[in-house]
């Protein structure tokens, strides 16, 4: 096991056991952060997203702009004052957006409430900035992403004074690490994903699931990591690991809540039943771990998967109909990845 995996390693079973999270280990978890909104993501970029969020930008600037000459011009307070509430309002409704371009994190809402202007044209042309720096490096910023994009799940990447190096086929990509989040910073939007699933419902859990590992990014710092979110990191980051060691592993504590009768026929026929003109029974067919086994794998990469109440749920979806659903607890699901951390890291089977 290499220094990165170990460390990876000890983040996750650390998070797992006491929602623990040292300030070195920060960074690293907010590459497996990102890396998981990714597989929700389905690793779909949007272009008309990054042009939704220019607009927004252009639009709450040219308003900033219009303050500042109100100010300059002496108009009425009411005047400015309902200026300064529309920008305060914009502000709060796409705080990510604007957030973006603030690369000193300055306090904005501060700012506006000043009404010095020689402060509104620091904070427009500090934004501006950022904004035609962005646009300049779009062509560098949008090649490294689908070199990146196209090679998950990542096999290999290691994290070393900000920088992280990501070796994919033929190609070592190294980018410092704000401009790794600024690459990927569409992620934090919650319009970035499509609704995979089904019904409503299942729809709606999973939109929750994705917005609390982007409350997580947004928050890090306050290191409260919850337990859904932790799950769903560890098994983006197995999903890594080139490996299949269903034998190995237990997972007679996951339901089948919904399989394709073809599926449970074949399933019936490889445990050679001895009269092959009955039909199988429900309650004597048992569904191999094999089969569990690349089922839940594949649905994991899909990133059709949800939490509801206590459970943790994985759905397949196949040509807009759910043919494969499994459930287990979540204090099951702590207990089987604690389980399978600790096997991948005795049998050092946990190597790239």
């Amino acid at each position: 096991m290499s220094g990165m995996e170990s460390q990876n390693n000890n983040l996750l079973l650390d998070l797992l056991e006491n929602n623990n999270v040292l300030d070195e280990s920060i960074p690293l978890l907010t590459v497996n952060l990102y890396l998981t909104l990714l597989s929700l993501n389905n690793n779909n970029y949007k272009e008309d997203i990054e042009l939704s969020i220019i607009n927004t930008l252009d639009d709450y600037l040219r308003k900033v702009n219009n303050l500042k000459v109100k100010i300059q011009l002496k108009r009425k307070d009411k005047e400015i004052n309902d200026l300064l509430n529309k920008i305060i309002e914009i502000y709060e409704e796409n705080k990510y957006i604007i957030e973006k371009y603030n690369p000193t994190n300055i306090n904005i809402i501060d700012i506006l409430n000043s009404k010095d202007t020689s402060k509104l044209t620091n904070l427009i042309d500090t934004q501006t900035k950022e904004k035609m720096l962005r646009m300049h490096n779009k062509e560098y910023y949008d090649n490294l992403r689908n070199k990146i994009i196209n090679n998950l799940p990542l096999t290999s990447y290691q994290i070393d004074n900000n920088t992280i190096n990501i070796d994919i086929p033929n190609e070592t990509i190294s980018i410092s690490l704000p401009d790794f989040y600024k690459m990927f910073d569409y992620l934090l939007n919650i319009d970035s994903y499509n609704q995979p699933l089904i019904t409503t419902k299942a729809n709606r859990l999973h939109t929750i699931l994705i917005a609390n590992i982007i409350k997580s990014l947004i928050t890090i710092n306050n290191k409260e990591i919850d337990i859904d979110v932790i799950i769903s990191l560890i098994l983006n980051s197995l999903l890594s690991y080139n490996i299949d060691f269903y034998n190995d592993i237990d997972l007679h504590n996951f339901n089948i809540d919904n399989i394709k009768i073809t599926d449970l026929y074949r399933e019936a026929d490889n445990k050679n039943i001895s009269n092959p003109e009955l039909s199988p029974s429900w309650r004597k067919v048992t569904i191999s771990n094999e089969f569990m086994y690349h089922k839940i794998k594949n649905i994991l990469e899909k990133g059709t998967y949800y939490f509801e109440d206590n459970k943790f749920i994985l759905e397949n979806i196949d040509n807009n109909t759910s043919d494969f659903k499994t459930s287990i607890t979540k204090d099951n699901m702590k207990i089987f990845l604690k389980d399978n951390l600790n096997y991948l890291t005795k049998t050092n089977t946990y190597t790239k």
